[in-house]
């Protein structure tokens, strides 16, 4: 009997000491004073505290995006190494637009034998035939092949392409 009274006593002291809140956030704290505003994230990089009437609540930037503590915006970054502008690759292909009123054709950045066409006001990707590659100078396909390098040639022995 001695011992369940201790131990009792001892539930009872340590639930005192230690106060559960179980109310508000985990982070009220960093709102402390501060009526509306955003603080950066103690724990990691792709969230952020938004602090409304002295409250915390947490929130998460877009996918590839971190909070940048300077701007005070999520901007485009790595959330696994917190580097801002790093290039998160992404199974997505990015869309590419033509702007208003352009018709006519653009290279395919990194792809010597592909090039957009904007003739319906939407880039269209096009492929060139087996053996060529989209000269920018001339705005079609030629006779060509893609260099060890990356770079684009031409077998005509143009210097562009």
């Amino acid at each position: 009997m001695k011992c369940l009274l201790v131990a009792t006593t001892l539930l009872i002291a340590s639930v005192t000491a230690f106060p559960q809140s179980t109310s508000g956030s985990f982070y009220d704290y960093m709102c402390a004073g501060v009526l509306t505003g955003v603080r950066q994230h103690p724990d990691n990089c792709f969230q952020y505290i938004k602090c409304d009437h002295f409250r915390a609540e947490v929130e998460s930037c877009p996918q590839s995006h971190i909070f940048s503590k300077e701007s005070i915006v999520c901007v485009v970054g790595n959330p696994a190494n917190c580097q801002e502008g790093a290039v998160v690759e992404s199974e997505v292909e990015p869309e590419l637009s033509c702007a208003e009123g352009y018709l006519g054709r653009m290279a395919c950045p990194g792809e010597c034998d592909k090039y957009y066409d904007c003739a319906t006001g939407s880039a269209q990707l096009e492929v060139c035939l087996e053996g060529y590659v989209y000269s920018e100078r001339f705005r079609t396909c030629l006779p060509g092949y893609q260099d060890l390098d990356g770079s684009c040639k031409l077998y005509s022995g143009l210097d562009h392409v």
